[in-house]
Order: structure tokens, then sequence, then C-alpha cells
């Protein structure tokens, strides 16, 4: 029987893909338009990536596999704490990491609330 807290991982790798995506190539605004709800602004997202001072770029394969999910109990719909290491053009994996919550929809992607991106 499956797990019922289990995240889909095709999706999650979609919705990440498209967040890191935005990241990559310095579209804040657009980042902050695919999340339905963001504790930053798009300027915030600019100043945490601007003060880091490397260049991000799109979420390599291997990536994936350093996401962080944690279901979100008693949720429903289902939700998961997702956090997702970044990567840079200068030193790889980086220690700049987004945070997000998806919530499970029809929808090809998860809902997205875009809650910090931070230096762990």
């Amino acid at each position: 029987m499956p797990d019922p807290t289990a995240i889909d991982h095709a999706k999650l790798r979609q919705t990440v893909s498209a967040l890191a995506g935005r990241l990559a190539v310095g579209d804040y605004d657009g980042l902050c338009g695919l999340a339905r709800s963001s504790r930053l602004s798009a300027a915030d997202v600019a100043r945490v990536v601007r003060d880091y001072g490397r260049h991000l770029i799109t979420l390599p394969a291997i990536g994936f596999h350093a996401v962080g999910v944690v279901p979100v109990s008693q949720s429903s719909p289902k939700r998961w704490s997702v956090a997702v290491p970044l990567w840079s053009k200068e030193e790889g994996r980086s220690d700049l990491s987004l945070e997000i919550t998806v919530e499970d929809s029809a929808a090809p992607a998860y809902a997205v609330e875009i809650d910090d991106l931070h230096v762990l």
C-alpha cells in the first residue's frame, strides 16, 4: 500500500525545476509569480542573491537528490515543507537554500508558497 504522505517526485521535480530556473536567469518577479504566496518580494530575492555574490544555475539532475521533504502533519489537502539546496556556477552545490511549502493539487505542478531564501 502506498504511503499517503508520500510526495509525487516527478511533480516535485517539475515544480522545483521551474522555481530554480527562474532564480538561475534572475527572473525574481517570475519566481514570485509562480507562487500563490511568498513571504519574500522579488526585491527581497534579488537582494539575497546579490548579497550571496555567486551566479545561480539551474538545478542539475544530482541536485534533486539533495532536496529535503517533510510532510506537514494533518494537512488537508496534503502539504510538504521542502528545502531546495541551490547550485552556483562557482561552487556547484551552494550554501543558499530555497525553502518552500508545496500543496497537492490536480495541476501538473504543486501549488507553492515561498517561505525563505537564505544561506544555510
